[in-house]
């Protein structure tokens, strides 16, 4: 290998060029002698990547190379840093170099690893906010590459869904990779001052404003703790959807870094619920001082791996509040430990975890596998229930259990009650409509004349056969959502639900396959099934009971074109949610020609613009419209105000100035009067207007809510920009 230290000669020559001169190589075109080019991967803002046959060894390389001439040496010099850092590093989770020397031309190269996959950027924009099981398996490698790069002596300081690689798994059972690239502005700590040094006098502040950390904003020396800062970044667009500070430019952007702390994870997705030890986190990971965060990658991982467990929330949050109780359950007692005990008793338990993660590590290492994954023993669910006389009839360890029909409803006197066995874990939570709501355990009385919800829980979505103890009519509304629980075994349980008036299956495992099983749900209203990787929208195109419906939330499905075209032809459709869509302006042409919506939620849909706006003039009937995360401005307030019967509009983070929201709100508050303007999702769930035939007012009706207040209590909160009605 070459130190590849340009000569006056080279540049000198290079001086002689345009300075926005591309060098590109054509495919067929032989470099050397040994490499055989075989086409262009991409371009970034430093170099140039293509594929690359060697004709010695007979294998494919990525080969990266400077693409612009410059007279100034700063790109060669952090060019070089690149092949200094990532030649020092030998890693599952990284991209190997093989080789870095200079082409005939004078031009730098590095000769690495290829692989075959897409950057994490690609992947959120694609699919939008991760389950939190993913993006911990995901985190999880970032971290021990990460770890691996500061053992090295090497600060990344540019880490970003864009450097960051998802490799599909190579065989099914097999999980999918991580692989961390271009350390082309890393930091070598102890061995690189003279670079260093020599670019930071240039007055440049390096890394990408949306996940730099407040001293890398500032200018001033960073350590490997702006690296962990970085990786909170990363971590929390992948479980909200978008980076926890975003500026109107790179400076106002830097800005927030310094001096705004981050919503909650809960807050920031207007929705999900997350693990409490999670938001901790990522609270921890993102802290402004450097002393405040984790010191290492290697604490941070020690946090991770419990939440990839049953009950690792619970004992994780234990470990990080030590003094903080978990409420017990009804029959349980809270026993408080002395300080001395408890702090043995977290150390013994951190001392165990990180010998598990020791021992996970090397057998990592020596099987050569690409990722590190951790599997400790799971707890047994089902319990032995030999009582004959009981209505639930099963065996222990994991066998099929089942339940009499219809048993589970009780009529003691003039009330209604659920009786569940004793024998059954929770299966979820209870929502009564008009109020009140109930651990799904043991019994419970139903309120007089209400309308019952079920918020399943796992314990029930993985033994679908207990669903058979509810009769066809006991159930209104099933909330499957966000569960990867939900399996095909749950859907086909559905059909029994006859007199099922919503159901949420959104950010579940369905499939195409699975729609046969929501036919015979003649009575259903309201779909909420978005965010699911594995379906398009043609295939609720099968669904006979789809002209029924009155709300549809399709939110992230990719490719709703189908669906849009049959709009006009659904008479019955109040409320159509497309959140996240990648909806461009010509779909709000197709969505105008709808006579029946009410409500619209466009949100997150950022290719949507003015233009495609004015589409909408003549939906006279349309009253609600989410706007928020599109690209719309001030041009649109004609529009707006076009809309005869609009009486509700949400924005925020438009395009918008702040000045220009204040106009468009106090116009369309001059002109409809009784307008509601909402700089952010705090609208009230309006089914009155939607569904009157079910009034319901409570959680479980979207994918993408803010929270759902119901006798002034929060309810739950589900995902994110989507409109309550």
């Amino acid at each position: 290998m070459s130190n590849f230290e340009p000569t006056n000669e080279q540049l000198k020559t290079r001086s002689s060029e345009t300075a926005e001169a591309l060098l590109t190589m054509q495919p067929g075109e032989t470099l050397m002698g040994k490499f055989k080019i075989v086409d262009l991967l991409g371009v970034g803002g430093m170099g140039s990547v293509y594929r690359v046959d060697h004709l010695y060894l007979g294998r494919q390389f990525a080969l990266k190379c400077l693409n612009k001439q410059q007279a100034n040496d700063v790109s060669w010099r952090r060019f070089q840093n690149e092949a200094k850092a990532a030649s020092k590093l030998d890693h599952p989770n990284l991209i190997k170099v093989h080789e870095f020397d200079l082409m005939p031309d004078g031009r730098p190269f590095i000769l690495m690893d290829l692989v075959q996959g897409k950057t994490l950027s690609d992947l959120t924009k694609d699919i939008g906010s991760l389950p939190v099981s993913r993006a911990l398996d995901i985190m999880i490698q970032v971290a021990f590459a990460v770890q691996y790069a500061h053992d090295q002596g090497i600060v990344h300081r540019d880490l970003k869904p864009t450097n960051i690689m998802v490799i599909p798994p190579a065989a099914e059972g097999e999980k999918e990779t991580i692989k961390l690239v271009d350390f082309g502005i890393a930091k070598l700590t102890g061995i690189d001052e003279f670079n260093q040094q020599t670019l930071t006098k240039t007055g440049e502040i390096f890394g990408s404003p949306l996940y730099m950390s407040p001293e890398q904003c500032t200018g001033t020396l960073v350590d490997h703790r702006s690296d962990i800062y970085s990786i909170g970044c990363v971590f929390y667009e992948l479980l909200t959807g978008a980076p926890p500070f975003i500026g109107e430019n790179a400076l106002s952007t830097m800005m927030k870094h310094q001096g705004e702390k981050p919503l909650s994870l809960k807050e920031a997705s207007l929705g999900t619920t997350f693990p409490q030890a999670l938001e901790q986190i990522l609270a921890k990971l993102l802290e402004k001082d450097p002393n405040k965060r984790y010191q290492n990658c290697n604490a941070l991982v020690i946090d991770l791996i419990p939440l990839t467990q049953d009950g690792g929330n619970e004992n994780l949050l234990a470990r990080l509040n030590p003094l903080t109780a978990i409420p017990p359950r009804q029959g349980q007692t809270t026993q408080f430990l002395p300080r001395e005990t408890t702090k043995s008793k977290f150390d013994t338990q951190k001392k165990t975890l990180v010998l598990s993660i020791l021992v996970t590590a090397i057998a990592f290492f020596a099987a050569g596998y690409a990722t590190c994954f951790f599997t400790l023993p799971k707890k047994e669910t089902i319990q032995d229930t030999s009582d004959s006389d009981n209505p639930l009839q099963g065996q222990p360890g994991g066998k099929k259990l089942s339940v009499a029909p219809g048993s589970f409803y009780e009529r003691r006197g003039n009330d209604d009650f659920f009786h569940f066995p004793a024998e059954l874990e929770t299966l979820g939570i209870l929502y009564f409509n008009p109020k009140g709501k109930a651990e799904a355990k043991l019994s419970v009385r139903i309120p007089p004349n209400s309308l019952v919800a079920l918020e399943a829980a796992p314990y029930l979505l993985t033994h679908p056969d207990i669903f058979d103890g509810f009769r066809p009519q006991d159930i209104s509304l099933l909330d499957f959502g966000n569960s990867d629980a939900a399996k095909t075994d749950s859907f086909k349980k559905l059909g029994r639900f006859t007199g099922l008036r919503a159901l949420n299956v959104a950010k579940t495992s369905i499939t195409a396959g699975d729609m046969q099983y929501l036919q015979p749900l003649k009575s259903l209203l309201c779909l909420v099934i978005g965010y699911n990787l594995h379906l398009k929208s043609k295939d609720l195109l099968t669904l006979k009971i789809l002209p029924n419906l009155r709300i549809l939330d399709v939110s992230d499905m990719f490719d709703v074109s189908d669906i849009l075209n049959e709009v006009a032809a659904l008479p019955n459709l109040r409320q159509l949610v497309l959140g996240h869509c990648r909806l461009h302006d010509k779909d709000l042409k197709t969505i105008a020609k709808s006579k029946s919506i009410k409500i619209l939620s466009l949100v997150s849909n950022t290719e949507i613009t003015d233009e495609g706006l004015k589409y909408l003039k003549d939906m006279d009937q349309l009253q609600w419209l989410a706007l928020s995360g599109t690209s719309i401005t001030a041009k649109s307030l004609d529009t707006l105000l076009a809309i005869r019967d609009l009486n509700r509009v949400e924005m925020m983070a438009t395009n918008c100035t702040k000045d220009e929201m204040q106009k468009i709100e106090r116009e369309l508050k001059r002109a409809k009067p009784n307008l509601k303007f909402d700089k952010k999702e705090t609208a009230p769930q309006n089914t009155k207007l939607t569904m009157p035939e079910f009034p319901w007012v409570g959680p479980g009706l979207h994918t993408h809510l803010n929270e759902v207040k119901v006798n002034g209590e929060i309810e739950k909160k589900f995902d994110l920009n989507s409109p309550q009605l």
